[in-house]
């Protein structure tokens, strides 16, 4: 409606009550429309939040998958310990062996020299 225009240029009561209404009506809908853009715009950063949240736990998972493999290729204490043991006594026994023919070639070195000793002896006294 509009307002008739007289000389005093008034204009009705129910036409002042229809435009507070019709102004009240499109600050209502403009409040809505806000109030949708908001929840909107709050799904969106929802979304991002749980696809970073997911984003950072793959990450992790892989991160514990990668520490996992690393993890069965090193040596436990009992396998080294075991290991260990084998090859010290592999090595002592190399060392006995060793020791022995030490011995054994002085004693083969003693024995020649002295039977070279006793042989240019016997030399000397039968010439």
């Amino acid at each position: 409606m509009t307002p008739k225009e007289n000389q005093d240029e008034e204009i009705t009561l129910r036409y002042h009550f229809e435009s507070l209404l019709e102004t009240f009506s499109k600050l209502q809908n403009e409040r809505w429309r806000g109030h949708e853009e908001f929840h909107k715009q709050l799904a969106e950063a929802l979304k991002l939040a749980v696809d970073a949240l997911k984003q950072r736990l793959d990450e992790m998972n892989n991160f514990r998958t990668q520490i996992n493999e690393e993890r069965n290729t090193f040596l436990t204490k009992s396998w080294f310990e075991n290991k260990y043991e084998e090859l010290s006594n592999r090595v002592n026994k190399v060392e006995s062996w060793r020791s022995n023919m030490d011995g054994r070639f002085w004693a083969l070195g003693a024995a020649l020299t002295g039977l070279v000793v006793l042989l240019q002896l016997v030399l000397k006294w039968l010439k």
